[in-house]
């Protein structure tokens, strides 16, 4: 007795759904740890169009945690130097070195020099 083919059907491995979603849930993960939330948001979204029920519940997650992130007010809204300085010292804690020099770079730049 022959056996049967299965009907050309393509295993969860080939099937590129399934191997594009858990590299987006990655590359959105590392852009949310470096607080490009706009960045994250986009590879979250695509996980969500994902197949993967699992994945879609975490990047649901993640994906409010950068909308979160992105309706915060600014940085520019800090009232005194000393709380510039501590969001600075923050983003050099999270490794966020280009953040935390960019934000000392634009306080530097509205404090007062002395005149000569």
């Amino acid at each position: 007795m022959a056996q049967k083919a299965a009907p050309n059907k393509k295993t969860v491995t080939e099937d590129p759904r399934y191997v594009h979603a858990p590299q987006s849930y990655e590359t959105g993960l590392r852009a949310m740890q470096e607080h490009k939330f706009e960045k994250a948001k986009l590879h979250f979204q695509k996980v969500m169009a994902g197949p993967s029920k699992e994945l879609i519940d975490r990047a649901t997650v993640h994906l409010n945690i950068c909308n979160q992130h992105l309706d915060r007010p600014s940085s520019s809204q800090f009232k005194t130097s000393e709380e510039h300085f501590d969001y600075a010292v923050s983003l050099m804690n999270v490794g966020d070195y280009v953040g935390a020099r960019e934000h000392l770079d634009s306080c530097s730049s509205r404090i007062p020099r002395p005149t000569s």
